[in-house]
């Protein structure tokens, strides 16, 4: 539950220093059939289907926490890949005491670790030219042996030094793959050096930067069409 927070790499709890009392999302393509919100919230459905708003309407002023926000569900044979939020809408803001609107399309790299210690990349807004990223470089303050990350992807090999391990392909030009697992570490990494300048995803191109960095340990990931 921590995340890096600017460009100093500050260490922030996402529980309270990310909390939030309404968000309102506009979605660019697809028609919303359904909301379920959280945090016993109720989720309203704009006219148009495209928009929702999640809040309080007893007007307790309460504030909640980081983590997921509402599931919205699509009309049946909608192309996701086609779907996002669109930050250029003005219905687009999170809001705690005052909203706060977008003023562009925020570039967020997240890296996350499940449970299994499998490691993806989420890099957004995944366009095909934009939100891609060409290697992953994490220092840690523990030991880290090149025994202690192994590639999920072919051709694909980790690169182990003091102190830290980078992830990416050497042939100049292959991506990253967004949202599948790429490695498997043989711990949580819950050492991860937010401070070193080391700790960083590589856009692809390198310009403009990814705004912001995130990481989450110890994700469980639910497939709910699965077995």
């Amino acid at each position: 539950d921590t995340a890096t927070n600017g460009t100093s790499g500050t260490l922030i709890d996402a529980d309270t220093a990310l909390s939030w009392q309404t968000v309102e999302v506009a979605f660019a393509n697809g028609v919303i059939e359904s909301v379920a919100a959280e945090n016993g919230l109720t989720a309203t459905i704009k006219t148009n289907n495209k928009e929702v708003g999640v809040g309080d309407l007893g007007g307790s002023g309460k504030s909640h926490p980081a983590g997921l926000v509402m599931t919205v569900t699509f009309t049946s044979g909608t192309d996701m890949d086609s779907v996002y939020i669109d930050f250029s809408s003005s219905t687009t803001v999170i809001c705690i005491v005052t909203c706060v609107p977008f003023t562009s399309t925020p570039r967020v790299a997240t890296v996350v670790q499940d449970k299994s210690n499998n490691l993806y990349l989420f890099a957004s807004p995944n366009t095909p030219t934009d939100g891609v990223a060409s290697t992953i470089e994490i220092a840690v303050t523990g030991a880290f042996n090149k025994s202690d990350i192994t590639s999920l992807l072919p051709k694909m090999d980790p690169q182990v030094g003091n102190g830290y391990f980078g992830l990416g392909f050497l042939d100049g030009t292959s991506k990253l793959p967004d949202g599948e697992a790429i490695a498997v570490a043989s711990r949580p990494l819950l050492d991860i050096d937010v401070d070193s300048v080391t700790t960083a995803v590589v856009a692809s191109p390198a310009a403009p930067a990814f705004d912001a960095l995130i990481f989450v340990i110890g994700a469980a990931f639910l497939k709910p069409c699965g077995t």
